[in-house]
């Protein structure tokens, strides 16, 4: 007696929430972007389906307070409430949409909408979606501490930082090394805080290993993002070599191997880059002039002298 009483008093109870029309309002979706950049304007969505109600009420909340109501009953349709940081876009914003303008880091956080049908069941669904206002960083991510060329006779491991200057929230940084993600012991990240952002410094280190040599070389590269608003990607390519050449370091200048110059090559004298004086050009002369005259005349006479001896002797 008692079970069949039950099994009715089921009956009626679901048959009173179909005739009032509970089942009527289903469906009711929020859609919230998960990060917006300060400054800019976010659109919230709210999606439902009322089936053969009417709809009484829209209601937008941040943490427990309202800022925006749509009720199409009412001679005034929209109403605003002041909730710090939030400015809806009135213009714009309708029973299944609203429009934030100037968004603020203050207004970082929860996010419900709330939905109500008409009577008579006036039931109703609320829905709640996290937002994110982001600041993004000030300066491209950096790479730094890491060497040109490595050799694995001689290193054992590398290290590298990479930097990411003044952002909010922490950004994520991931290493990768020939494009492989290196995560787990191998990375650490140091924060600092500057004011109200955050600087963040991730440090890799890692040993050199066979599976990196790829046509000779390893390529490092750090990715920064932030939520979906960011993504930045920096790397650098490093010369791997198994060991050093002879007399070659990369750091230093190559070595001769010429033998060592004299000590008196190396002399240097200032007056060695005077210029030399140019001097005039002369006919080269075996006389004096004043010793001239006599001395032609004697070669006169020597000279007769000679071919009248000639001539005597060819008689």
């Amino acid at each position: 007696m008692y079970r069949v009483l039950g099994v009715n008093l089921f009956r009626v109870t679901i048959w009173l929430w179909f005739s009032t029309g509970v089942f009527g309002l289903r469906d009711v979706k929020i859609k919230v972007p998960q990060a917006v950049i300060k400054g800019r304007e976010a659109n919230l969505e709210c999606s439902f389906d009322l089936e053969n109600e009417n709809l009484y009420s829209v209601k937008w909340y941040r943490g427990g307070f309202e800022f925006y109501r749509y009720t199409p009953t009412d001679l005034q349709k929209v109403k605003l409430f002041d909730v710090k940081g939030i400015k809806v876009k009135e213009s714009e914003s309708t029973e299944r949409k609203i429009i934030l303008e100037d968004v603020s880091r203050d207004i970082s956080g929860p996010f419900s909408c709330e939905v109500t049908a008409d009577k008579p069941s006036f039931f109703t669904a609320i829905q709640t979606a996290e937002l994110q206002v982001v600041e993004l960083p000030k300066k491209e991510p950096y790479i730094t501490g890491l060497k040109h060329r490595y050799y694995t006779s001689e290193d054992r491991t590398f290290h590298a930082n990479c930097t990411c200057e003044e952002s909010y929230p922490s950004p994520n940084i991931t290493w990768f090394i020939n494009d492989l993600p290196i995560r787990g012991p191998h990375v650490m990240k140091h924060t600092f805080n500057r004011g109200s952002l955050i600087t963040v410094v991730s440090t890799i280190r890692h040993h050199l290993s066979k599976k990196f040599y790829i046509n000779g070389y390893m390529k490092v590269k750090c990715t920064v993002s932030l939520f979906d608003v960011y993504l930045r990607s920096v790397e650098k390519n490093v010369d791997l070599f198994k060991k050093r050449r002879r007399n070659h370091h990369p750091d230093r200048m190559v070595i001769s191997t010429l033998p060592p110059p004299k000590p008196e090559d190396l002399y240097y004298d200032a007056e060695d880059e005077k210029p030399e004086k140019e001097f005039p050009r002369t006919i080269l002369s075996f006389f004096s002039p004043s010793e001239a005259s006599s001395n032609l005349t004697s070669l006169l006479l020597t000279t007769l002298l000679l071919v009248i001896i000639f001539f005597s002797n060819c008689r």
